[in-house]
């Protein structure tokens, strides 16, 4: 799977693709204080709610035009 992840002043965009296919997605409401670890929670969270699995991804790409979100997304 491939992780997608577009940081927005108000939205993030959040993809996953199988077999270069759009999986799921979801939109999350940007939240500049939050952390690595609530991040990385929320992904596992909403991956296993769909029936997947985390450790199956293998690339990721993140686009940011909020920098104090562009490290904890990296982290997570």
């Amino acid at each position: 799977m491939f992780l997608a992840v577009d940081i927005g002043n108000t939205t993030t965009g959040v993809a996953l693709y199988r077999a270069e296919r759009l999986a799921h997605h979801w939109w999350l409401a940007t939240v500049r204080e939050r952390t690595a670890d609530e991040l990385g929670a929320l992904l596992v969270t909403l991956i296993r709610l769909n029936s997947g699995d985390p450790g199956e991804i293998t690339g990721a790409a993140i686009s940011s035009v909020v920098p104090s979100q562009t490290g904890p997304w990296q982290q997570a």
